[in-house]
């Protein structure tokens, strides 16, 4: 079973539309702009309807069956977190933000995405 919801996982990410690396950034607005075209790369491809499927039957088996909820967590983080984390690298590099801990940084930014898929009371304005 883990073997074959970890190649459904794969096939559905490859069609996410989350870039490999961060863009050159020199302002915070085009750093608020570039996590802002991820995060909706990432939730519109994982919103999609087969993934969103496939995302209620893992959480609803994970409990029973905990390898396939890490198995998603670390599919859908294992796609975003390096572009953010080379996102944030950059930014930092060219003095558009001062931050000491990118790992840190990182895992709330994509923490945050999650919150959007996970079920639960949904935001429905924009």
């Amino acid at each position: 079973m883990i073997d074959v919801l970890s190649s459904l996982l794969r096939e559905l990410n490859r069609d996410q539309t989350v870039p490999e690396r961060g863009r050159p950034v020199n302002s915070l607005p085009e750093l608020r702009e570039a996590l802002t075209d991820m995060a909706s790369g990432l939730l519109g491809a994982v919103c999609g309807s087969d993934y969103l499927d496939l995302t209620r039957v893992i959480i609803a088996d994970s409990p029973r069956v905990p390898e396939i909820g890490q198995l998603w967590a670390q599919t859908i983080t294992g796609t975003i977190r390096p572009v953010v984390t080379d996102q944030l690298e950059q930014a930092r590099r060219s003095g558009v933000i001062r931050i000491d801990d990118i790992d840190a940084a990182t895992r709330l930014f994509v923490g945050g995405l999650l919150t959007y898929i996970l079920p639960g009371e949904r935001r429905t304005d924009s």
